[in-house]
């Protein structure tokens, strides 16, 4: 007798290994629902927050471009040609002995190219010390 009860307690342990498998097969196919629904609340905190990076990006290169343009207006005007340019057509100064005439409705492509040609050959201190760097 012992023998069948042996028999009959087999497929009840059979029986609950099964209904045991049922239950996590189903437990994990709620949970993976579940851990979408309780992590969209953080992945729309994360595309918020990396949509705002993009800008903040954005705006660090527009900087860094507008930080540029400083830099080269600051040496430019540590030139003297260009503060000397700058002075004449600005201020209209002009050196001992020049006489300045104001010219009206004339177009300012002109005055940039002159005033680019001033700072390219410089004053004429800058030429004789181009003129010494050629010997040493």
């Amino acid at each position: 007798m012992k023998n069948s009860s042996v028999n009959m307690d087999a497929p009840t342990k059979r029986h609950g290994r099964g209904r045991r498998r049922l239950a996590y097969v189903i437990g994990f196919l709620v949970m993976i629902p579940l851990g979408f629904f309780v992590n969209a609340g953080p992945y729309q905190d994360y595309q918020q927050v990396r949509e705002q990076l993009r800008a903040e990006e954005e705006e660090v290169a527009l900087l860094e471009s507008e930080n540029a343009t400083y830099v080269g207006e600051i040496e430019r005007l540590q030139k003297d040609s260009y503060v000397e340019a700058l002075a004449r057509r600005e201020l209209t100064y002009s050196r001992p002995g020049e006489d300045v005439f104001i010219v009206k409705n004339l177009p300012d492509s002109r005055v940039e190219t002159a005033e680019r040609s001033a700072e390219d050959t410089g004053g004429p201190l800058e030429s004789m010390v181009r003129s010494l760097e050629g010997l040493f």
